[in-house]
């Protein structure tokens, strides 16, 4: 991308806490942050510049620190008092020994560049006061080694605009007209009127240090008000989205109008700098050589800006579409007023279609096709005055609220805890006692998170773990809610807003606070106190912001007494949050169902009693992995490979491929496919609706007799296998993948136990062709031990799950018996192998019959693969469940084993692991401070327990390896790095997939990008 031929500079303005917000948005196309954070006031007759809390200025430093190349160049602004005093021919002295002092103090910040004036008030105090001023303001920065910038309205005269230029290094003048009261709806800065005003500028300021400063605001002028408001963009399009009207563009001026009656029947008459002006002023600066621009007000804009700036001031044609959509998504409507927020909804989308000039780029046309509206929340519940509601956040703590908890008592003042899951789990005494003294109980989350940035799944455990807790220790269920690092006012982002309605359709109470002292700061509990007694006399009361927990909140307990005291003695009424929203106690604190109170105690023991569960954990892992593996071992011992009562049995075979976009692989497949050494065969390939050139691939071969080719809509792999179960006419269907190469004689060893009347599927083996990186080697390991002893131990109790889709035989007339493929689960083969099993055939293994397959060589594509597949068992284990009953090997081994060993156990392993590290990290922490040396960790029964594992495992790899003696023994050099990384991804499969399940979101059959290899099937038959 271009570099920007533009430097952009924007005004911050504080009293828009969405403000910030605009640069997660703004493509960093800002190098200038011009925040409002200073003002001259005079206090007892002395002027003294006065700043925003730190809190306040927070959101813009995160963002300048996260960004290179942004600068802060705050504003300085004069109070109207001030003002008046300079345009009465006050001397403006002061006001520059005050500049002097602030610049002494608050010079060498990070990120600030220099300060700017904002000189507009002093257009009115003569040329001589404003002269006088800003050359002492501008010799001050100068000395300091900071650039300095004055910021003057539209109608500056030109003897202003001379002394500026002279003094100050930037020079920023507003491209838009001020109105004041009683003017008349008209454009803010109509086409004509811009191109002379810049004409003006530059005959009067050097181009380097001029900034036209272009308009982002829209103004609204009510019937019946005689000043008109300015407002954002966001503001405008949401009220006309809810009259039903729409904004018009208006050529002539360059920017947008409306009209529209709001629900008092009060006309507005609204002008808009929108992106279209933007777009349209930027292309009249560049031709005019201005190197810099101003944005009037970050908050105020269209989104649409962006997208201007992104690309015009680097030269890029503007694209319409990047126009097209709007979502206000960083402004909230707040209808209503008080310290509860009920979210109402969510942002719609806006649509519009942008013309624009093939030669000039300037937008000649604007159409609005649908009107965006932002979030919306209603603020409620402001209550009586002179009433005031303590809460208290962060808690229990068993100092902080056990002494809150006494002071409270002793001065009959009531209160309200939103506690912290973790808190509540360590202290449930303190959350019983909070209840049992008459106070209110609320959740605050379980971690405290920040749930406009976590997941939803994630903000919903915090939820309903920490209402599960409260539940189980009060009895009650717990209406009121208050979100960690909730906004005072109410949220500011639609992220907000989608946090809370959740919450909202649950049936909470969300309870904001409207008193924030800020007790999270370190300061005495005097002047703790003095804040909130000083905003709750600003307020006329409120809810009142506190914690007790969450850090040293002493000061907090200490100020609590004469807070207390003080307000009652003024007349103030301490009550519940209840009492103001006017409802009973009960309806925020409800009797909660026994079964579920029960069942939040039983889980608040169990995390009470974490340790014992962890040894749960790791002796239930020791069992069932030593009972699996021992039986796995006994039962392939006696395994016994299936001998065909007719040898020379030859049925007829239609070798199936299905496929979807497997273009890289379908031509080698089917050419492999065809070097099969067998005398009655042909080939059915289908494609299932391929984006890629596999059909086009495919059908090259359709000259060939042997060879047919389907295609169909892409309606999934069981589908396509059921295509060519209709289309063939052979008694047995060999099912291969795209991405597989069948031995020349798998067919030929794979068919004759079908002379056997009760076989109806044989599994032929699996090898992983492409061995060339750590993660395919280890699959390969996988697939090697996974067959030759687990398939042949299953394949003694006839109760293998799954016939490979890589190689897999089929008897025709069985699968029509056990109901053909079916597409309910995401493993069809799987499904049908248990489906055949209930259906009294057998199923048997083949291990001299190979196909090499191309096993996913990223650890993306492995996750994905595993994903689907413990997703497809989970769903055939479940939909086979019946067969339990049906006294086979398939309900009383396999389905358990599948359960136990491929879902619980990943579950609880990592558990085990877990132990084991806490052991040896308290092993490694007390050695050598008591009593204990290197034998006591050896000899531990827990570690050879452990150990003892991973030795039946690679007992099991040496017997898998003895029983496919020609595979590379090479491969067990991988054993260690399988139990240690390559199993623990496995387990993360599968916890996926277990939450996938119970989310209800699932996965298709999809496909794995293929590279395709080269193996030598020669050296393993």
């Amino acid at each position: 991308m271009p570099a920007q031929t533009q430097k952009v500079y924007a005004v911050v303005p504080v009293e828009l806490p969405w403000a910030a917000m605009s640069f997660g948005q703004s493509c960093d196309t800002v190098q200038v942050a011009l925040p409002t954070w200073f003002h001259f006031a005079r206090d007892q007759g002395a002027v003294e510049v006065i700043g925003v809390s730190q809190e306040t200025r927070a959101p813009l430093l995160e963002h300048v620190e996260r960004t290179s190349g942004l600068r802060i160049m705050p504003i300085v602004r004069l109070d109207a008092s001030i003002s008046r005093a300079l345009s009465s021919g006050e001397r403006p002295d002061q006001v520059a020994r005050a500049f002097d002092v602030f610049i002494e103090r608050v010079s060498g910040a990070d990120y600030v560049e220099g300060f700017c004036l904002e000189a507009s008030s002093l257009t009115s105090a003569g040329v001589d006061i404003f002269g006088s001023l800003v050359q002492q303001m501008a010799t001050v920065l100068r000395t300091q080694g900071l650039r300095s910038c004055v910021k003057l309205p539209s109608t500056v005269p030109d003897s202003f605009l001379v002394l500026a230029n002279r003094f100050f290094d930037t020079v920023i003048v507003n491209g838009y007209r001020e109105y004041w009261i009683g003017s008349a709806p008209q454009p803010l800065a109509d086409t004509g009127w811009f191109a002379q005003h810049i004409a003006f500028l530059k005959e009067h300021v050097a181009p380097e240090k001029l900034v036209v400063e272009l308009g982002v605001h829209s103004v609204d002028w009510v019937s019946g008000r005689p000043r008109p408001e300015t407002q954002p963009f966001a503001q405008t399009m949401s009220a006309l989205a809810d009259a039903g009207a729409s904004a018009e563009f208006v050529r002539a001026a360059g920017h947008s109008q409306a009209q529209y009656l709001d629900e008092k029947g009060l006309q507005h008459r609204v002008w808009m700098l929108d992106a279209a002006s933007v777009q349209n002023q930027i292309l009249m600066l560049q031709k005019s050589d201005v190197g810099s621009i101003g944005l009037s007000g970050l908050g105020y804009e269209d989104p649409g800006i962006w997208a201007v700036l992104d690309q015009t001031t680097r030269g890029v044609a503007l694209s319409d579409e990047s126009l097209r959509q709007i979502v206000l998504s960083e402004y909230v409507e707040h209808l209503g007023q008080g310290p509860f927020v009920a979210p109402l909804s969510m942002p719609q989308l806006g649509l519009r279609q942008v013309v624009t000039d093939n030669v000039t780029q300037a937008v000649t046309a604007m159409t609005y096709l649908e009107t965006p509206k932002a979030s919306a929340v209603r603020l409620y519940g402001a209550g009586e005055p002179n009433k005031v509601v303590l809460t208290f956040d962060d808690g229990p703590h068993p100092e902080h609220t056990a002494r809150t908890l006494e002071i409270l008592q002793e001065t009959k003042t009531p209160g309200s805890f939103f506690v912290l899951g973790n808190n509540a789990v360590k202290f449930p005494d303190l959350v019983k006692r909070i209840l049992k003294e008459g106070h209110e109980l609320g959740s605050h989350t379980y971690t405290h998170p920040n749930m406009g940035a976590v997941s939803a799944s994630r903000a919903t455990v915090e939820i309903n773990s920490t209402q599960l807790l409260l539940n189980g220790l009060t009895g009650k269920n717990m209406r009121l809610y208050r979100e960690p690092y909730m906004r005072s006012g109410g949220p500011i982002t639609s992220r907000e807003v989608a946090s809370l309605l959740p919450l909202e359709e649950a049936g909470y109470v969300i309870a904001g606070m409207n008193v924030v002292p800020r007790d999270w700061v370190a300061q005495t509990a005097d002047g703790l106190a003095d804040e909130i007694i000083r905003q709750v006399q600003s307020n006329a009361g409120g809810v009142v912001l506190l914690h007790d927990g969450g850090g040293d909140q002493s000061q907090t307990v200490a100020a609590l007494p004469r807070v207390i005291s003080e307000l009652r003695a003024q007349g103030y009424e301490f009550t519940s949050l209840a009492d103001v929203l006017g409802v009973s106690p009960d309806m925020l604190m409800p009797e909660g169902n026994r079964v579920t109170a029960t069942f939040g105690s039983m889980s608040f023991l169990a995390v009470g009693n974490g340790w014992s569960l962890l040894q749960i954990a790791f002796w239930s892992v020791f069992a069932i992995g030593v009972l699996r593996a021992t039986a796995l071992l006994v039962l392939t011992a006696r395994h016994k490979r299936h001998v065909s009562p007719s040898p020379r049995h030859k049925p007829s075979v239609t070798i199936v491929i299905p496929a979807y976009n497997e273009g890289r692989v379908i031509e080698h497949c089917i050419r492999r496919a065809l070097y099969t050494e067998y005398a009655d065969f042909d080939i059915i390939v289908v494609d299932d609706g391929s984006t890629d050139d596999t059909y086009e691939k495919a059908i090259s071969f359709a000259y060939h007799p042997l060879v047919t080719v389907l295609r169909q809509p892409n309606r999934g792999k069981a589908a396509a296998l059921n295509a060519a179960l209709d289309e063939c006419q052979s008694e047995v269907l060999i099912c291969i993948d795209a991405d597989s190469q069948i031995a020349p004689n798998a067919v030929s060893l794979l068919t004759p136990h079908f002379s056997d009347p009760q076989i109806g599927a044989v599994a032929g083996r699996v090898v992983v062709g492409n061995r060339d990186s750590l993660l395919t080697r280890l699959q390969a390991l996988e697939y090697i031990t996974a067959q030759a002893v687990e398939r042949r131990a299953k394949d003694y109790l006839n109760a293998i799950t799954v016939v490979p889709g890589a190689i897999g035989a089929w008897r025709a007339t069985a699968l029509m018996e056990a109901g053909i493929f079916s597409s309910e689960t995401l493993t069809e083969d799987a499904d049908m192998t248990m489906a055949m099993i209930r259906t009294d055939y057998r199923v048997v293994y083949e291990d001299r019959a190979i196909a090499t397959t191309e096993a996913p060589a990223s650890l993306k594509g492995l996750m994905t693969q595993r994903l689907r597949w413990s997703l497809g068992m989970m769903q055939a284990g479940w939909k086979h469940s019946g067969a339990m009953i049906e006294r086979r090997s398939l309900g009383r081994v396999a389905l358990p084993d599948l359960a136990v060993f491929g879902y619980l156990m990943p579950l609880i392993a990592p558990l085990a692991d877990l132990f084991l590290v806490i052991l040896l990290v308290e092993f490694v922490t007390n050695f050598g401070t008591v009593k204990q040396e290197y034998a006591d960790i050896i000899t531990n029964p827990l570690i050879v327990a452990y150990l003892a594992l991973p030795a039946l495992e690679v007992m099991s790899a040496v017997v898998a390896f003895k029983l496919d003696p020609k595979e590379d023994r090479r491969l067990l050099l991988l054993l260690p790095a399988q139990r240690v990384f390559y199993r623990q991804m496995l387990y993360i499969s599968v916890i996926r997939a277990l939450w996938r399940a119970a989310t209800g979101s699932l996965a298709s059959w999809g496909r794995m990008t293929r590279a395709g290899f080269q193996f030598d099937q020669a050296k393993l038959t």
